[in-house]
């Protein structure tokens, strides 16, 4: 089953910035692998990948997403 890469911060807060993807869509990553460059609230920061799979982005740089939307997926090896 995918697992959802959301963006961060408090429900309801301010929506951040995805800046950049660190790795293209359809990468094999692993557990802790930086995978995208955020901004909130005047900090940047890296998107650690929580688990090991297939990435396939659902947002591109520049987009600014709510609180916990997804931005990406992790799909297992296999899985579309």
């Amino acid at each position: 089953m995918a697992v959802p890469v959301r963006a961060p911060g408090p429900a309801g807060g301010p929506p951040g910035r995805l800046i950049e993807w660190y790795r293209p869509d359809g990468a094999e990553i692993h557990e802790g692998d930086p995978v995208a460059c955020v901004e909130c609230d005047d900090i940047v920061f890296d998107l650690d990948a929580e688990s090991a799979g297939v990435l396939h982005h659902r947002a591109v740089p520049g987009d600014a997403p709510l609180p916990s939307n997804v931005v990406a997926f992790i799909a297992a090896h296999g899985e579309s």
